[in-house]
C-alpha cells in the first residue's frame, strides 16, 4: 500500500511541475507577444494574454522581475 501511495504522490508531483512549466511558458510567450505588438507589459495584460493568475506571476520571481522591468 505504501508503494501505491508513493507512486501516486510522484505522479501528482510530476503533474504539478508540468502544469507550472506550461504556465511559465505561456507567461513568457505572452510577454514576448505584448512586446512584439508594442503593447504595455503589465501584470494584468500578461494574465489576460497567458491565462494565468496574478498570484502565479507574483509567485515566480523571474517573471515578476521581468514584468516589472518591462513595465517601468
Amino acid at each position: 500500500m505504501t508503494d501505491d501511495r508513493a507512486r501516486r504522490s510522484d505522479v501528482l508531483n510530476a503533474a504539478a511541475k508540468a502544469k507550472s512549466r506550461a504556465k511559465t511558458n505561456a507567461a513568457e510567450q505572452a510577454i514576448r507577444a505584448l512586446v512584439k505588438r508594442g503593447e504595455a507589459v503589465t501584470f494584468q495584460a500578461v494574465c489576460r494574454e497567458a491565462g494565468v493568475s496574478h498570484a502565479f506571476l507574483y509567485g515566480h520571481e523571474d517573471l515578476r522581475r521581468r514584468i516589472q522591468h518591462l513595465r517601468d
